[in-house]
C-alpha cells in the first residue's frame, strides 16, 4: 500500500479544460441576455399598464 501523501488524480483534472471553461462563460452570458430582456418585456407591460389605467380615469372608459 502506497501513499505518497498527496492529492492524486486518477479520473478527471481537478480544472476544466480551457475550452470547457469558455462554454461556461458563454451560456452564462446568454442567461444574462434572457433575464434582462424579461426585465425589459416586465417593465414595458407595467408602463403600458399604468398609461392604459390613467387614460381610462381620464376618459372614463
Amino acid at each position: 500500500m502506497e501513499d505518497s501523501g498527496g492529492p492524486s488524480f486518477q479520473g478527471s483534472p481537478p480544472f476544466p479544460p480551457p475550452c470547457q471553461v469558455e462554454r461556461r462563460k458563454r451560456i452564462a452570458r446568454y442567461k444574462v441576455y434572457t433575464v434582462e430582456g424579461r426585465v425589459k418585456a416586465s417593465i414595458t407591460n407595467g408602463i403600458r399598464w399604468i398609461k392604459n389605467k390613467c387614460s381610462q380615469i381620464i376618459h372614463g372608459y
